[in-house]
């Protein structure tokens, strides 16, 4: 970080020729630029948030596709539904050009090139796609976000031979040191390519060895990381979390997808929480509970800079036609909730606050019990998020809620003072989800007496059953 920054100057290196006799204005760096030159089957490049892994790939995908006529490939992600605001908006705004002449068929989801090749967008909760097909070569945007079996499927799949080789390439932010991925690469599976923020040239410019402006700017927020966050996202070490406070968190276990509820999960009754936010996230989430008690994050807000009238507007407008909630848990903050009342005509009552047997509440939901099918108690859907906030998503902060769960840890500072098991206490830094989830779930398990008499409010059977006024 100790070069002035400076704008650089256009680049005058040769381009990549584009199929169409176009220019490709892209100049790969470090493992970016490696990348174009290797041919293993499977290739993993990682590094630390903003170093252009992404647009790596779909250069190099697309390069290959506009030069071998009728070439198959495909981008992925764990949903389709991730994809929109991602690779897919990056691969249409920044890869393709006019002059391509590549069209998107919005019903097939097929990118067609004029020389017959095809890039398909494909979710792997929709994998029989992939099964029933063969490619040339894939890409998994956030591959830690995937299982090994996914992964392996689309491997599997990649066969067409109109390519001179067949590639599955993956990209990531760098996550716990035992994550299969990891595991794979030292067990010599896979190829690891490590980026570095030096590689990105919208951060650091190599003709003048020193940052972008945006660079030095970018570099800062990263500094700002606390945790496991700033390891992995600014170091770009795989990092596990130290004192993580929901060890048995597995995003491979409680992230499901929306296709995996039974049938019936419509009729199920809806819960909602909200934790008060304004520069710190507001987020509210909307649960579901099955008859068997398993609890399903089922849609959440989770946004800052947004006043509360606003936020009721929304909720009002994605609620329209469904069910209303049975109850509505909020933090303490009394000006919020006077004013979601206000502007929903719902009810709403105060969150059971004590933390510690809210946690073990929670931590006991995560492990399988008999009771729920020998499954988890509690599980978040993967397109539940309404909408990304996108300055929270740039300083690599968490934008949902399950970001949360991983880097959510115990403050060691203070809890080497109080000394005592029962007294410990989470850091209470980026905890507006896991807090959420803590209020439904004390709620729901009846960790505290009727959380109204808090206000000195009784409620009977009848008014339980919160509905408009």
């Amino acid at each position: 970080m100790g070069y002035k920054p400076e704008v650089e100057k256009p680049h005058s290196d040769p381009s990549l020729l584009r199929g169409s006799g176009a220019k490709i204005r892209y100049h790969p760096h470090g493992a970016s630029k490696e990348l174009f030159s290797i041919k293993d089957d499977e290739v993993l490049i990682a590094g630390p948030k903003g170093t252009g892994k992404s647009l790596s790939v779909l250069h190099k995908h697309h390069l290959i596709l506009s030069k071998v006529p009728g070439a198959r490939f495909f981008m992925s992600r764990k949903t389709r539904t991730s994809m929109t605001n991602s690779c897919l908006k990056m691969f249409q705004q920044t890869v393709l050009k006019p002059a391509d002449k590549v069209h998107f068929h919005k019903q097939d989801q097929i990118f067609y090139y004029p020389n017959g090749s095809e890039l398909a967008v494909i979710g792997l909760d929709d994998v029989d796609r992939l099964n029933s097909s063969e490619w040339d070569g894939g890409y998994i945007q956030e591959a830690t976000e995937v299982t090994e079996n996914d992964w392996e499927i689309c491997t599997a799949c990649i066969r067409a031979g109109k390519v001179p080789f067949q590639q599955l390439i993956g990209d990531c932010n760098p996550d716990k040191p035992t994550h299969w991925l990891k595991v794979r690469a030292e067990k010599g599976l896979l190829r690891h390519l490590k980026s570095t923020h030096e590689d990105n040239p919208k951060f650091y410019s190599h003709s003048l060895n020193r940052w972008t402006v945006e660079g030095e700017a970018y570099m800062k927020k990263l500094q700002r990381l606390s945790g496991v966050r700033y390891k992995r996202l600014y170091l770009g070490e795989w990092a596990a979390a130290e004192g993580v406070v929901y060890d048995h968190w597995d995003p491979h276990l409680h992230l499901i997808s929306r296709h995996e509820l039974p049938l019936d999960w419509v009729d199920w009754p809806h819960y909602w929480a909200i934790d008060f936010g304004f520069t710190h996230p507001f987020v509210w989430c909307d649960y579901i509970q099955a008859p068997n008690g398993v609890i399903y994050l089922n849609r959440q807000i989770f946004q800052t800079k947004r006043i509360v009238e606003d936020h009721a507007r929304i909720i009002m407008d994605l609620n329209e036609g469904l069910p209303g909630p049975v109850a509505i848990i909020c933090d303490h903050d009394a000006e919020g909730r006077a004013t979601f009342e206000r502007h929903t005509g719902y009810v709403t009552l105060p969150a059971f606050k004590l933390i510690q047997p809210g946690i073990q509440a929670v931590q006991a939901r995560l492990l399988k019990e008999e009771k729920w099918d020998n499954g988890p108690g509690f599980f978040i859907l993967r397109d539940s998020l309404y909408e990304e906030d996108a300055e929270l998503k740039d300083a690599g902060r968490p934008y949902n809620t399950q970001e949360e769960f991983e880097g959510y840890a115990w403050d060691d500072r203070i809890n080497k003072v109080v000394n005592s098991k029962k007294d410990e206490i989470p850091l209470d830094k980026d905890n507006h989800g896991c807090d959420n989830v803590r209020y439904l779930i004390s709620f729901l398990d009846s960790i505290a007496d009727d959380p109204s008499e808090e206000e000195g409010i009784l409620f009977n059977d009848e008014d339980m059953i919160i509905s408009p006024y």
